[in-house]
């Protein structure tokens, strides 16, 4: 669907016109098709600081993926990211170098550039001042996000465990990359809470690995499946029968076994169960995308339709997880939930998709301690406003604020979804668990 505003900013004389009234223009955002490279940085240049002590490891990453380290940069470089180290901080003087850091750097970020902050986590700090701080830098991030979002960057706070410091690799990779185009303003969580695999996966990230996606034959399901196997996994695509004929034409494409069935129904964990282990002897990544609207406001609501949305968003999920928990789904397997913006903040006619949707935060929240000793990841994905036939039916108005409510003003796509679906699916995000990344471009909407 074309974003009218989006393609004016294309035009140098619209976009320095409405800049100097001081209307923002969403810039084009570097959006790579292509599958995950080892050397995607190739010899993009990041700068790389901070007060603590992990500047070695961020240092040895960054090469990993080919990218040039600087220390400094001449007067008036451009450069790709800044990455700093603030896990050290240990009074206020720490803060202040942070700022007297990036006031000298802010403005050398590139269009389409990336700010990370890797800081402690502040609820296991053993000071005050140390606690205090740590949060601090959520609050710098933020602001900072919504500062550099008009040149098409982003802003991400990592907050890391001491003993997680050889999981952060995998979250740089995806952090650092175009797969994360349209994530602004969020922070991840790397503890060592799961047990860890293969830390040095960065290209096929997927290959050998077994991936049921539910919801798979339009949409963000759809996207999924075809980002899923360009990285190697082997696809079961489910939806219902009605949806036969466009799964059998993914299958076509990507070569995905495809399962048609009702997930509501009395019998479905059992028979995806079934059918996961007799092809495959189990399933590795679990993404539960089906879903469905039934709006209404909630005195006009009837009983159906709560149920309905209920069942399919919620119920479902929680009855099939508990299945496959108990022999299919492997250790070290990956779950994925599709939360949703609605679930953080709530919307208007939608008390039914929202509860559902908050239901599976707090589901994920849960499961991610149960199932952590088996080294599988359980973690939540809540889309923002995503360009999809669902959103193209929403009234012109009301669909051109849902664009511009974000930090880098435009929609997504769900390609941005099925890339941090991918990124969670994957051995390099071993240290994110029990977490709901959003993927809304910093949306202003219940941030």
């Amino acid at each position: 669907m074309s974003d009218l505003w989006l393609e004016l900013s294309k035009n140098q004389s619209f976009s320095k016109t409405f800049g100097k009234m001081g209307i923002p223009f969403p810039k084009n955002l570097n959006r790579s098709n292509e599958g995950w490279k080892r050397d995607f940085l190739n010899d993009k240049k990041v700068m790389v600081y901070g007060t603590g002590d992990l500047k070695s490891n961020i240092v040895t990453a960054l090469n990993d993926f080919s990218a040039t380290v600087l220390d400094t940069r001449a007067e008036r470089e451009k450069v790709h990211a800044l990455v700093y180290d603030a896990t050290g901080m240990e009074s206020d003087k720490d803060l202040r170098v942070v700022y007297d850091f990036f006031h000298k750097n802010i403005k050398a970020i590139a269009d389409n550039g990336r700010v990370v902050i890797l800081g402690a986590i502040p609820s296991e700090q053993n000071s005050l001042i140390k606690a205090t701080l740590a949060q601090a830098l959520e609050g710098l991030m933020r602001s900072m996000a919504k500062e550099i979002g008009r040149k098409g960057a982003t802003a991400q706070l990592v907050q890391v465990a001491p003993n997680a410091i050889e999981r952060l690799p995998g979250v740089l990779q995806f952090l650092l990359s175009d797969k994360s185009a349209f994530i602004s303003g969020q922070v991840l969580k790397v503890t060592s809470e799961a047990s860890s695999s293969d830390l040095n996966k960065f290209e096929k990230i997927l290959e050998g690995k077994v991936a049921l996606v539910t919801g798979a034959a339009r949409g963000i399901g759809r996207e999924t499946a075809k980002t899923l196997a360009t990285e190697g996994a082997q696809l079961v695509c489910l939806d219902l029968e009605n949806d036969r004929k466009l799964l059998e034409e993914l299958s076509e494409e990507i070569g995905c076994r495809v399962l048609t069935m009702d997930i509501t129904a009395n019998n479905a964990a059992e028979e995806i169960e079934k059918y996961l282990m007799e092809n495959f002897g189990g399933v590795d990544i679990v993404v539960h995308n089906a879903g469905i609207t039934r709006d209404k406001t909630l005195g006009n609501m009837s009983e159906k339709l709560w149920d309905q949305a209920l069942s399919v968003n919620l119920y479902a999920v929680i009855k099939i997880t508990e299945r496959l928990l108990e022999k299919c789904l492997k250790d070290n397997g990956r779950l994925i939930c599709l939360s949703s913006i609605s679930g953080i903040a709530g919307n208007f006619g939608q008390t039914n998709y929202s509860a559902s949707k908050a239901g599976l935060i707090g589901f994920v929240r849960h499961m991610s301690k149960e199932v952590a000793n088996r080294g599988i990841t359980v973690n939540g994905i809540a889309p923002g406003f995503i360009e999809t036939r669902l959103t193209a039916a929403i009234p012109l108005f009301s669909r051109q604020a849902g664009r511009r409510l974000s930090n880098l003003f435009q929609g997504g796509t769900p390609k941005d979804i099925a890339n941090a679906i991918t990124f969670l699916s994957s051995d390099g995000s071993c240290g994110v668990t029990g977490g709901v990344l959003r993927v809304c471009g910093g949306s202003f909407i219940g941030a």
